[in-house]
């Protein structure tokens, strides 16, 4: 049976694992055992001794809730922009100022967190996004959101088109007219979704150069 502290450090562990897997997919422990490494060397003026231990046997040890040292707990902050809070506590937020955040907005974690990011060292993409929500832009930047929301739906299956089809004599009544609504298959959709999204991403695009944009 595990112990308190034992099923404690499990949890950190798992943790530690989860925030490696979800936020860097493609990082394996070797890449992160240096990253850690060089945050510690820049912080301490010094390596951590393993320097002849493989890197992923270090951070699986760590990612196994076993030997995470004060020094790997804040090169782990650091790198994945973290607190100390949310590693070591049952924290749902990457960081504590997050909560209001989260609630007022509506944002998750991982969201807030490429924005703070973005605002570190990104400007241009900063300036950017408050472009894109200033008055004359935002209601267009709002429409761009929902057309790639309903992109990410579209049916998978044919469906008639919300659109007026062909227009066709009615021979019953020589000056009357019918519309033929047209079958729309999934390409034919998505087709139509995609179109949607360049015409609005191309009025997004003008307003921001008649705003000083590039």
């Amino acid at each position: 049976m595990l112990s308190k502290k034992e099923i404690v450090d499990r949890e950190i562990g798992n943790k530690l694992a989860k925030l490696r897997t979800d936020r860097r997919p493609k990082l394996t422990q070797d890449k992160l055992y240096v990253e850690l490494r060089n945050i510690i060397a820049k912080r301490e003026g010094t390596v951590p001794e393993e320097e002849n231990v493989n890197g992923d046997k270090v951070i699986s040890k760590i990612e196994n809730g076993y030997g995470l040292s004060l020094r790997y707990a804040l090169a782990y902050s650091e790198f994945f922009n973290v607190s100390l809070e949310y590693l070591y506590f049952d924290k749902k937020s990457y960081k504590p100022e997050y909560d209001d955040m989260k609630k007022m907005l509506g944002f998750s974690d991982y969201s807030l967190n490429k924005l703070e990011e973005l605002n570190k060292n990104n400007k241009n993409a900063i300036d950017t996004l408050n472009k894109l929500l200033s008055p004359n832009i935002a209601p267009i930047f709002i429409e761009l959101l929902d057309s790639l929301f309903e992109h990410s739906s579209v049916d998978i299956k044919a469906r008639v088109s919300q659109y007026p089809g062909n227009t066709f004599l009615n021979e019953q009544n020589k000056k009357g007219y019918y519309k033929k609504p047209i079958m729309l298959k999934p390409k034919d959709l998505e087709y139509q979704s995609l179109f949607t999204i360049s015409e609005i991403s191309k009025n997004i695009a003008n307003e921001l150069k008649k705003n000083g944009g590039k």
